[in-house]
């Protein structure tokens, strides 16, 4: 019989919710990780790799591909993905699409922060008015590649970020996407799923 190992309570839980809500499961350790900013998106890579997860190289294909949605300036379309918050979920969607269809790529993890400086200026992804739309674009891009999408969510220092955070969490485990709270959590549980799951 096929056993998970895992260090703590917390990795429990998120093996827990990897299974639960990855469909489908991940069939390989290629990830994707799209989301804001440079600092998290570089650390992401190092977290990845550490978990036992790859971040395959885009080629200069997908790389043109992205530039056609995603905004140039300051955007970073190596693997991952530095995507400004101020794209649409359209763009999100499109995005999750192409890098879904690269063979080497397994799952799509879209990260979110809701500190304040993320939340600054209108029409931002983790604002309440484009929380639905969101999970649709993801929704439809999980669909369209047949890969299974995670969101890490970081929350927020202060009270307002929190009640954003929470309401954000609740709606996407409503729709039946898997959510950790960080990307060193997603990487390690979803690195363990998928050693069990090709053993």
């Amino acid at each position: 019989m096929k056993t998970i190992q895992v260090d703590n309570v917390e990795e429990l839980i998120d093996v827990l919710v990897a299974l639960r809500f990855a469909s489908p499961l991940p069939q390989g350790n290629g990830a994707a990780i799209v989301g804001l900013g440079g600092g998290p998106s570089v650390l992401a890579g190092d977290e990845m790799e550490e978990a036992g997860l790859r971040l395959p190289r885009l080629s200069p294909e997908v790389q043109a591909e992205l530039g056609q949605f995603l905004p140039m300036a300051g955007a970073i379309f190596s693997n991952p993905v530095d995507a400004t918050n101020l794209v649409s979920p359209e763009a999100i969607s499109a995005t999750m699409r192409v890098l879904g269809e690269v063979p080497d790529i397994h799952m799509l993890i879209y990260h979110l922060g809701f500190h304040p400086a993320s939340r600054w200026g209108d029409g931002r992804l983790c604002s309440a008015e484009f929380l639905q739309p969101a999970i649709d674009a993801l929704t439809q891009a999980q669909k369209a590649t047949g890969k299974p999408v995670l969101l890490a969510l970081r929350p927020a220092p202060d009270l307002d970020g929190m009640k954003d955070f929470l309401a954000a969490q609740e709606a996407f485990v409503g729709a039946g996407f898997p959510v950790f709270h960080s990307l060193r959590q997603a990487a390690t549980a979803m690195a363990r799923v998928v050693a069990w799951n090709q053993a």
